[in-house]
């Protein structure tokens, strides 16, 4: 489950001029990601009349389908298939995830006014994964995820981020129109600490185009490095 709501990417290509020109740090908002690619490869991202994203293209083949309903949201990749239920009482103009079931689970989501993410409850069979998430000034600072039985009982997440770089590289079903609010900067550093085990540091470079678009995003976890490149689009009015 945690590779459907975590989406934290990194990025090489070219991107196209700002249409019109845009040097503004946070001109970026009028724009969507088209196409991604990383160390799986080259996939594209489609979406509906109404900028939500419905599918994604991992090459010529379908990685991912996502299907709209009226207070349902059905999630369809190659690996598994999500029932989701969601809530437009808690922000006007959007949709927040609030239950839903996949193979052998149920989660539940709460979120605050402002539609930021506050718990995740995720029960698999005996065992129950409840996450609490501190937010401060826009961006997620803090995950705590507790474990009912199993390890690692406890797993902590920390952010810092960079204060000039928008997150620009959230998609539109991974942010803001289905799950809440993600974070409003890029992260520079995430932090995991979990009981038993070493503590994980990852950090976040970035390139940008002058929309201040990321287009290249590189993460180093240890001597592990990778990169992800993101072209967008222009979202039409």
């Amino acid at each position: 489950m945690k590779n459907l709501y975590f989406l934290i990417v990194s990025i090489t290509m070219i991107i196209t001029s700002c249409e019109p020109p845009i040097v503004t740090t946070f001109g970026c908002t009028d724009k969507r990601i088209r196409n991604i690619e990383d160390a799986s490869g080259y996939s594209r991202l489609l979406y509906d009349d109404e900028g939500r994203q419905i599918e994604k293209k991992l090459g010529l083949v379908t990685a991912e389908m996502i299907d709209y309903g009226t207070g349902s949201v059905k999630y369809k990749s190659n690996t598994f298939d999500i029932n989701f239920i969601t809530d437009d009482t808690i922000l006007p103009d959007q949709e927040l995830i609030s239950s839903g079931t996949y193979a052998g689970g149920t989660f539940a989501y709460t979120h605050n006014a402002a539609g930021n993410l506050l718990t995740f409850i995720d029960k698999q069979g005996t065992v129950t994964n409840t996450s609490v998430y501190t937010w401060v000034a826009g961006n997620l600072m803090k995950v705590v995820t507790t474990r009912s039985s199993g390890s690692p009982a406890v797993r902590t997440t920390t952010y810092t981020y960079n204060p000039t770089i928008i997150n620009s590289t959230s998609s539109d079903f991974k942010g803001l129109k289905v799950f809440g609010k993600q974070s409003f900067h890029a992260p520079k550093t995430m932090t995991v600490t979990a009981t038993g085990q070493a503590t994980v540091i990852t950090n976040y470079t970035y390139q940008t185009n002058e929309c201040g678009c990321i287009t290249n995003a590189t993460v180093q976890t240890g001597a592990s490095t990778s990169t992800v490149e993101y072209t967008y689009e222009k979202i039409s009015n």
